[in-house]
């Protein structure tokens, strides 16, 4: 029972650093503000996460993680396309986008365009999200799929890069939901822009 509170306690305290971080800043955030957003005691904050630097580790530690996990589970599918699987990937990021603007905004802002992303951990984590897609990549070559002339790294932080931006553009509001007929339109319109250049003609 005592480990079930506990647990309950942490994810409010996470669920409050979250709004707070996506509301002030990383660095205009307090402790305080945390503990009173979370409407917990300031030393309870503290107990469990011995700072707001530790907070922002774990929201984006449990996060990539899933990420990576969804990851692998689209890219390593063999029965779809590539295309396919971008299309999944993109409906991944933008539902989690719909349902948790919040918590992508501060991944994006607070750790992505921050020199946070220098971390060795956070680092790691990229790496290995590379890493699934250019085999990905290097597989629907071989099926005639993607071009075979194309740099498979080059091509792996492209597609990175062309999401991260579209979302840096929700994140900073300079895009919205609300600007496309329909998320399947938004969704459909990434994807062909991902594909440009890399698919096989009719392939």
């Amino acid at each position: 029972m005592k480990l079930k509170k506990s647990e309950k306690k942490k994810k409010i305290i996470l669920e409050a650093a979250i709004r707070v971080f996506a509301r002030k800043g990383f660095d205009n955030t307090r402790i305080s503000d945390i503990a009173r957003e979370a409407k917990v005691a300031y030393g309870l904050v503290y107990h469990y996460y011995k700072g707001k630097d530790k907070i922002l580790h774990v929201i984006f530690t449990e996060t990539w993680n899933i990420f990576l996990k969804v990851l692998e589970e689209i890219f390593s599918d063999d029965t779809i396309t590539f295309k396919e699987k971008i299309y999944n990937l993109v409906s991944f990021l933008i539902n989690s986008y719909v349902n948790f603007p919040e918590l992508i905004e501060v991944i994006i802002i607070e750790v992505i365009h921050s020199n946070r992303i220098k971390r060795k951990e956070y680092l790691k984590g990229f790496m290995k999200s590379f890493l699934i897609v250019e085999k990905a990549l290097k597989e629907h070559s071989e099926r005639n799929e993607i071009k075979k002339d194309i740099n498979l790294r080059l091509t792996t932080i492209m597609i990175f890069g062309s999401l991260e931006m579209i979302f840096s553009g929700f994140a900073l509001k300079g895009l919205a939901i609300e600007d496309f007929e329909n998320e399947d339109e938004l969704k459909e319109k990434i994807v062909d822009l991902v594909m440009k250049g890399i698919a096989v003609e009719n392939g």
